[in-house]
């Protein structure tokens, strides 16, 4: 990634695209380096909706982020970007800049995790909208609140990036609809309501996922599960116990939404656990380095558009409640958060300075729709 001293004279415009190449590439590792990492689930009964999401990865740091409502944004896109202004308001984790989100929830109550999927494929270029698949997670926080709209979106909108991303996504919301979302030979594939037969979500196509399901005892097959850090085998552990949830109670449900974490971590690479509340409308999280549980409650947080952006750092060492221990967001802290995790990532390490600046400087395209009617 470093460049020559040639790159400092080429058109400010050409410049401009291969930061943006680079900044994509950039979200294609983060996501995709270790090829079986992360797990998701989402849980819905009577007394509790859950969603969970183990992050596995080589760098901890990262940040809580509190997005505003009646922000405009032009996605990052060679041709046709999406240009959207955010109805809601929402807590994301991100570890990579502001507007890059790994996943998050917004309030009302839409939840959306990033996983990796080797041999996803996207739709060839047409007539709709462009925008990249990081920042779609961030648009889909920004505009909906169910899976149904989430779904809808696909046909003004098409998932573009501007590298070899390969990734998939399970989404919740709180009526007790989940879908996972995928990317097969060049078309959207999902599964919800009776389709999708395991609210959960590792790194191997949902198919094939539930292929290997049916071989096991309790669904269909004789297998038992096994141990072990495999996508498909976590898949399975998670899907038993998620059959053992149907009775679980509010009390206890983010404790269980926890040991389904625990269950299927993998060791030191498990940096994040995060169990979003979504009845409740929390946040839980841990990191690998702290085992205190955090809770965020989310409807004590300020979503104006004239407020300032707000964070607290993944790694915070404070009380479990940490809701009001938010502080303003700054270019200042997203330079030390992007300077800080590019460092610490060994193929990032060598980036030029503009690619840099092109990720730390990206949200001062965004304004706040109300100082500009």
């Amino acid at each position: 990634m470093n460049s020559s001293d040639s790159n400092y004279f080429k058109p400010m415009k050409q410049q401009r695209q291969q930061c943006i190449h680079l900044l994509f590439t950039l979200f294609v590792w983060v996501i995709g380096t270790q090829t079986w990492a992360c797990s998701t689930f989402y849980i819905h009964t009577k007394e509790t909706t859950l969603f969970g999401k183990n992050y596995d990865w080589d760098v901890i740091e990262g940040i809580v982020l509190v997005n505003k409502r009646g922000v405009t944004k032009t996605a990052l896109a060679h041709n046709n970007p999406v240009i959207w202004t955010s109805k809601y308001g929402s807590i994301t984790f991100n570890q990579y800049g502001r507007e890059f989100p790994t996943g998050g929830m917004n309030e009302q109550g839409l939840v959306i995790e990033v996983l990796w999927l080797n041999g996803s494929t996207y739709p060839s270029s047409d007539n709709r909208l462009e925008i990249d698949n990081m920042q779609w997670v961030q648009y889909q926080l920004d505009n909906a609140q169910s899976v149904e709209e989430v779904l809808a979106s696909d046909t003004y909108i098409r998932i573009a990036p501007l590298s070899s991303a390969t990734v998939h996504y399970l989404i919740g919301d709180k009526w007790g609809n989940c879908a996972a979302i995928e990317f097969v030979r060049g078309k959207r594939v999902y599964y919800t309501g009776k389709k999708l037969m395991s609210a959960t979500l590792t790194n191997h196509t949902y198919r094939e996922s539930i292929d290997y399901l049916k071989q096991h005892h309790g669904f269909g097959g004789k297998s038992k599960p096994q141990r072990g850090d495999r996508s498909l085998d976590r898949f399975v552990r998670i899907s038993q116990q998620l059959k053992d949830a149907k009775s679980l109670n509010k009390a206890d449900a983010v404790t269980y939404g926890f040991s389904i974490l625990s269950d299927v971590a993998m060791g030191s690479y498990t940096k994040w656990r995060i169990i979003y509340d979504i009845k409740k409308n929390q946040a839980h999280f841990r990191t690998g380095t702290n085992q205190i549980v955090k809770r965020i409650d989310c409807s004590k947080l300020n979503y104006a558009c004239d407020s300032p952006i707000q964070y607290i750092p993944v790694t915070i060492n404070k009380s479990e409640n940490v809701t009001a221990l938010f502080n303003p967001f700054s270019q200042t802290i997203n330079r030390q958060l992007v300077t800080t995790t590019f460092s610490k990532t060994d193929f990032l390490a060598g980036a030029s300075k503009e690619f840099l600046e092109m990720v730390i400087t990206y949200p001062s395209s965004l304004f706040c729709r109300n100082a500009h009617d």
